[in-house]
């Protein structure tokens, strides 16, 4: 069975999966209700764990000047499935290699895309990459990330999302959307900042960051 897409990242991640009986055990308990699709952050979170796609990001001085910034990224709690294919942006993702992997049978880069099959409960893969993923918005820079969302079918089922990302001190983070709810907690300090919270639906983060030396740099 074909229809599980995990488009989990600033690359725009497509993950079709071949899933199987132990993927819709899975669904069952874990979920209590299925989301068709509105953004909604879970002030509690789920009873049992659940997908968690970790994001570390840094952004260099070149990345200014380039678009490309550099990534680590893990998902943890893999669905137990036959097969998975993380599907990267061709123009988007360079220097992609598999840093480690637990519970999965096997994992291999092919081009622009991961592949795993034999993925067991409580499965992980982290990889590292250099994505190019930040671009100039007005006086500034944009990082923008996602969609993220755990699709199956027509339903949208919990996730966890943590973004962290490091820039140069010589750049200040002036906004980071969505805004702080509950079941979000968003933290900047100094050259740092950190998105982390459940949610069902489809989930794009946004974070805008300047120059200090430049004049229109919002404070």
């Amino acid at each position: 069975m074909s229809g599980l897409f995990l488009i989990l990242c600033l690359f725009f991640l497509n993950a079709s999966v071949s899933a199987s009986e132990d993927f819709w055990l899975n669904l069952e308990e874990t979920t209590d209700a299925v989301s068709d699709g509105e953004l909604r952050f879970l002030a509690n979170p789920p009873k049992n764990p659940v997908h968690h796609h970790f994001n570390t990001i840094r952004v260099t001085e070149e990345s200014l000047e380039s678009g490309w910034v550099q990534l680590r990224q893990c998902h943890f709690n893999l669905d137990p499935v036959h097969e998975l294919e993380i599907l990267y942006r061709t123009d988007a993702i360079r220097h992609l290699r598999i840093v480690s992997s637990e519970k999965v049978g096997s994992a291999r880069v092919k081009g622009a895309t991961v592949q795993l099959s034999d993925i067991q409960r409580q499965g992980q893969i982290c990889i590292q990459a250099e994505s190019r993923a930040l671009r100039r918005e007005g006086e500034g820079y944009l990082l923008q990330n996602g969609p993220y969302m755990r699709r199956f079918l027509d339903g949208y089922y919990p996730m966890q999302i943590t973004v962290e990302l490091t820039v140069p001190e010589t750049v200040r983070i002036w906004k980071v959307t969505p805004d702080k709810v509950a079941g979000l907690n968003i933290e900047v300090a100094g050259s740092t900042a950190r998105v982390d919270g459940w949610f069902e639906g489809v989930l794009y983060t946004r974070i805008w960051m300047c120059r200090k030396a430049d004049t229109d740099c919002r404070e």
